[in-house]
């Protein structure tokens, strides 16, 4: 019995570890800059609704993936000039060369702006050390519903997140049903008819769930949580080149 309890303590502790931390390991990787007007993450022109943070990043199509899980996370980007944190709204396409080589790829926007905080803008290119970390947000948590949502088809994009979002659902009939997030970063659920008004459930990469309200079936409406996902226990010490 002593033995199994040891177990249980340690699978607690585990868990509790795992609620806490994002990985912080810092990664070797490569920059440039571009101009950016809209991005693969559905987050519209720096300054409108859902998109308040001015230094944003396009990785490379490898290390932005296919699901859509890295939009809105934030990165400590170390270059031989200083540390910024970028958050994730774009990639970088894979016909694009430096984009398609043999290593991870920032594409630093809106201008070349934040590339100029870490390294000199002449050179163009430069190389870097990354890690993920909380992005620095203020205010809460917001959804939006996408434009052509009716009461067979539902879209949220979820904006304004401190970390990364692994899972949103929608409350239905008392019970709550998964969404599919697509890789433009909205989240799809087109099961039984809905109603309105209904929750939202929104799930951190950290267990943190944070639930909106959503009064209507209008497209095109923004709804903001009462809270905001609480930071990571991470080590503040930045990257080196």
């Amino acid at each position: 019995m002593k033995g199994y309890i040891n177990v249980i303590i340690m699978i607690i502790v585990f868990i509790v570890s795992v609620k806490s931390e994002i990985d912080s390991t810092c990664s070797a990787g490569r920059i440039t800059y571009y101009d950016y007007s809209a991005g693969q993450c559905s987050f519209g022109s720096i300054g409108g609704p859902t998109l308040s943070y001015n230094k944003i990043v396009a990785p490379n199509d490898a290390f932005f993936g296919t699901d859509g899980s890295k939009c809105g996370v934030c990165y400590e980007v170390t270059g031989p000039d200083g540390t910024v944190v970028v958050q994730v709204v774009d990639r970088c396409p894979a016909g694009d060369v430096l984009c398609s080589g043999d290593m991870d790829h920032f594409d630093l926007g809106p201008d070349a702006s934040t590339f100029g905080q870490i390294a000199p803008v002449l050179s163009g290119i430069n190389y870097i050390s990354k890690k993920e970390v909380a992005c620095p947000t203020t205010g809460n948590v917001g959804v939006r519903t996408k434009d052509g949502v009716n009461a067979q088809w539902m879209a949220i994009l979820v904006f304004n997140h401190r970390v990364g979002i692994t899972n949103v659902q929608i409350e239905q009939g008392g019970s709550y049903h998964a969404m599919e997030r697509q890789i433009y970063n909205y989240w799809i659920y087109s099961g039984s008819t809905l109603t309105a008004p209904f929750n939202v459930k929104i799930t951190s990469k950290l267990g943190d769930e944070i639930v909106v309200s959503v009064t209507s079936l209008d497209s095109e409406k923004i709804y903001t949580a009462d809270s905001q996902f609480p930071g990571p226990a991470n080590d503040s010490t930045p990257c080196t080149v």
